[in-house]
C-alpha cells in the first residue's frame, strides 16, 4: 500500500488494516507514506511479506511499514503496529535486505515511532544477507523512537551481512530526537554480526554499549527477547505472553497522543490516573497488557 500527493497536503490516515500474504519478483513492501503530510500509521497489522530477488541492487528489498523521503515540513507518526515475518529467502545484498520500519524525509520533517513491535527472523540461501529493525535516514528529519520493541532473530549470512535492531544511515546523530528513550531492542546473542546499533561504521554489540553512543537518549531503553504468545510459527501473534516476567511490563513512558493499544484497548494507567496511590507508566510495544514486571 503506498499513499503519496504530489503537493504533501494529504494527511493520510492509515488505521486497523491487515497486509499480509504479499511476494513478488522485487522490492516488496507493506505500508509506505511519501509526500501525505502529517500522515497516522496506526493499529496495522504487516506481515508475510517476501522478495524472491536474488540480488539486491538498493535496499531495502522488503520491508514492513514506511516513510518516504517526501516527507517536508510535516510530522507523520508510525504507532501500535505488529510486523512480522518478513522474507527475502535468496536475496544477496551489501547491506541489509530486510527493514521493518523504514524512516526517511526531508527538510525539516518530525517523524514519530510510537509502540511498534516489529519481530524479524530471515534467512537468506546467501552468504551476504542483512536485516535491520528499524531505519533511520541521514537526511536532516527528527525522528523520535519510544516505547518500541524491536526483536531480530534473524539468521546473517556468513561471509557479510548483520542482524541489527537499530541502524542509521551515518554516524551524525543530530535528527535522532533526544527524546528517543524507553525502547526494547534484541538482536540475539551479542557478537560481531548480531548488533543492537549500527550506523555503518560505529557497531554496538550490547545495550550498554549503545547507550553510551546515544546518550542521553536511550537510557531508559532495554535488551530483551520479549516472550509473544506465538513467535514459533507463522502467522506469528506478536501480543505479549502475560505470564512471563518482562521489562515491557509499565517500561514504556507515557504520552498524550497515545491512549490506545494495536487492539484500541486504552493505555493504562489512563494519562495522569493514580493506580494504588502512584501513577504507573503503560506498556512497551503495540499491545497493552496485564503481566508481571521484571
Amino acid at each position: 500500500m503506498q499513499l503519496g500527493g504530489s503537493s504533501g497536503s494529504l494527511n493520510a490516515q492509515v488505521f486497523d488494516n491487515t497486509i499480509h500474504t504479499i511476494s513478488g519478483a522485487g522490492k516488496v513492501g507493506g505500508i509506505l507514506a511519501d509526500n501525505v503530510g502529517d500522515a497516522s500509521i496506526a493499529h496495522n497489522n504487516v506481515y508475510d511479506l517476501a522478495s524472491s530477488l536474488l540480488i539486491a541492487t538498493s535496499s531495502p528489498t522488503v520491508y514492513g511499514i514506511g516513510i518516504g523521503p517526501g516527507a517536508y515540513n510535516y510530522s507523520p507518526k508510525i504507532s501500535n503496529n505488529f510486523v512480522s515475518d518478513l522474507r527475502a529467502p535468496n536475496c544477496s545484498s551489501n547491506s541489509e535486505a530486510i527493514y521493518g520500519i523504514w524512516a526517511q524525509g526531508i527538510g525539516g520533517a518530525k517523524i514519530g515511532i510510537y509502540n511498534n513491535t516489529v519481530f524479524l527472523d530471515a534467512s537468506s540461501t546467501s552468504s551476504q544477507f542483512g536485516t535491520a529493525g528499524i531505519v533511520m535516514s541521514a537526511s536532516p528529519t527528527d525522528i523520535d523512537l519510544r516505547n518500541n520493541i524491536v526483536i531480530n532473530q534473524s539468521t546473517s549470512g556468513t561471509t557479510s551481512g548483520r542482524t541489527v535492531a537499530v541502524r542509521r544511515a551515518n554516524s551524525v546523530l543530530d535528527n535522532y530526537a533526544l527524546t528517543s528513550n524507553h525502547n526494547c531492542f534484541y538482536a540475539g546473542t551479542p557478537g560481531p554480526k548480531n548488533l543492537i546499533f549500527y550506523d555503518g561504521n560505529n557497531a554496538d554489540q550490547t545495550i550498554d554499549d549503545f547507550k553510551d553512543r546515544v546518550g542521553p537518549r536511550e537510557q531508559s531503553s532495554f535488551s530483551e527477547n520479549v516472550a509473544f504468545v506465538n513467535s514459533n510459527t507463522a502467522p506469528f501473534d506478536l501480543h505479549i505472553d502475560g505470564n512471563i516476567a518482562t521489562q515491557c511490563e509499565s517500561g514504556g513512558s507515557q504520552m498524550s497522543a497515545i491512549i490506545e493499544d494495536f487492539d484500541r484497548q486504552p493505555r493504562f494507567p489512563i494519562l495522569g490516573f493514580p493506580t494504588n496511590g502512584f501513577v504507573a507508566a503503560p506498556d512497551v510495544g503495540a499491545d497493552e497488557f496485564g503481566g508481571v514486571m521484571n
